[in-house]
């Protein structure tokens, strides 16, 4: 036998010698891409209407669409909807990243639900898809949702009673608690808590601020009061007043405290250091923070301060600085309720006198 094999070359006696199959040709380019002629044999049929309406449930974006071929064959494609409108923005990514299409833009002719799966995860695989539900499921979510929007409206309602009347935050359990007695709505613990209050408060801020912001800059003109102050940290800021006008109205509005602080300036051609409560510095400051939020100081047309020296001297106060950045018809006046102020102390330490001088001996008190 092992001389049989070795002499019939590992072949059975009687054995006919078979001719080696002939290659196939194979694909040029990329499936769906180039070769459009040589996948004549080989596409997949678009699948039943049952398992493509199966398929849009889950993947909204995929369409059908004829595709007229090289070679004059008429097929149907696979198209993705928001790869095309990714792609007319210009902002869909090609495979080497760079901008460009790929198979679902193009049109793919292989319905399988493997290219579906990779097209997913390579382009798509951040994009949640919406799926449909119905029936009790569909009311249910809808219920809660609403429960949530009236709890939470409930608990900001309470957080901006608080700010607008500079309560405690700790009064916000105590204050949701008689609410829900009141009205018979059980809002429950969460977000019922100082910490959320300060956050939720701070959202409401935002929000107000941002649209004070868009009224004065859509006014032509408004003006400026200032004030300096120092907290209980010993910290300076300025206290700004914004009027402007809005609908034909004129508003006066609390605009936020800018901090002071010692900063290095230029200053005609020269790079200064300078301390928090000085002019310079009070002047650099509301012009950064006027710059920061938009709002144009060449529409500035008044501005009103104390009659602190930093604020109205006529040289080197901070009005005189801040009008090299705002129009020739700014003017800078002293404001009248510190004038009144400062009339009433004076007026105040003479009827002192009187009354010393009236009982007998300066050195009396009264």
């Amino acid at each position: 036998m092992l001389g049989r094999r070795a002499a019939g070359g590992g072949r059975k006696s009687g054995s006919k010698d078979k001719e080696p199959a002939p290659k196939q040709p194979k694909l040029s380019g990329k499936r769906g891409r180039k070769g459009d002629a040589n996948l004549d044999n080989r596409l997949k049929k678009p699948p039943s209407d049952e398992i493509w309406k199966e398929w849009q449930m889950l993947l909204y974006w995929l369409i059908q669409e004829p595709k007229m071929l090289s070679n004059g064959t008429l097929v149907t494609v696979m198209k993705c909807t928001l790869c095309l409108d990714r792609l007319a923005r210009g902002v869909l990514m090609g495979q080497r990243g760079e901008p460009g299409g790929n198979a679902f833009t193009e049109g793919c002719v292989w319905f399988k639900k493997d290219s579906v799966r990779q097209h997913v995860e390579r382009f798509h695989k951040h994009d949640s898809p919406s799926h449909v539900v119905t029936g009790p499921l569909e009311h249910g979510f809808s219920t809660a949702n609403e429960v949530e929007e009236k709890r939470v409206k409930m608990i900001f309602r309470e957080c901006f009673y608080i700010g607008s009347h500079y309560g405690s935050l700790n009064e916000i359990k105590d204050r949701c608690f008689f609410t829900a007695l009141q009205s018979g709505f059980f809002i429950g613990p969460t977000y019922v808590n100082p910490n959320m209050a300060r956050e939720m408060i701070s959202c409401i801020a935002s929000v107000i601020r941002g649209d004070l912001i868009a009224a004065i800059i859509s006014s032509r003109w408004y003006a400026l009061m200032l004030d300096e102050s120092y907290d209980k940290g010993w910290k300076a800021q300025l206290m700004t007043v914004v009027r402007f006008v809005r609908h034909g109205k004129v508003e006066t509005a609390y605009l936020r405290l800018i901090e002071l602080t010692r900063r290095h300036v230029y200053y005609e051609g020269a790079r200064k250091f300078v301390k928090a409560g000085c002019a310079l510095s009070i002047a650099t400051a509301v012009h950064d923070e006027m710059e920061s939020l938009n709002i144009d100081l060449k529409r500035l047309v008044c501005l009103g301060t104390d009659g602190a020296s930093a604020m109205i001297g006529w040289k080197g106060g901070m009005g005189a600085i801040l009008k090299q950045w705002c129009n020739d018809f700014f003017f800078h006046i002293h404001c009248c309720a510190h004038k009144r102020g400062w009339n009433c102390g004076w007026n105040f330490s003479g009827w002192l006198e009187f009354f010393r001088m009236g009982c007998g001996g300066g050195n009396r008190r009264v």
